[in-house]
């Protein structure tokens, strides 16, 4: 499940497994970053398409809470 919020609007997304199974964690020198859950064709504000992330965007501890939703969400039971 994904949330993003934008002023008076919230976006919800549902991932199933085998969709997570290609995040990618971007971190920066601190330690923040972001965890790209998935990439979509969008349009820039000139209408000229161009690529998109949904995920958690700078978010601190970016790497161990890639760990965690790796372990929690992909690793069978």
């Amino acid at each position: 499940m994904r949330l993003e919020f934008r002023p008076r609007l919230l976006d919800l997304w549902s991932y199933v497994r085998g969709q997570l199974g290609a995040m990618v964690c971007e971190e920066a020198d601190d330690g923040s970053g972001d965890l790209e859950l998935e990439q979509y064709q969008a349009k820039d504000s000139d209408g000229d398409a161009d690529t998109a992330t949904r995920g958690f965007m700078d978010i601190p501890n970016a790497r161990p809470i890639e760990r965690l939703a790796r372990h929690t969400l992909l690793t069978k039971v």
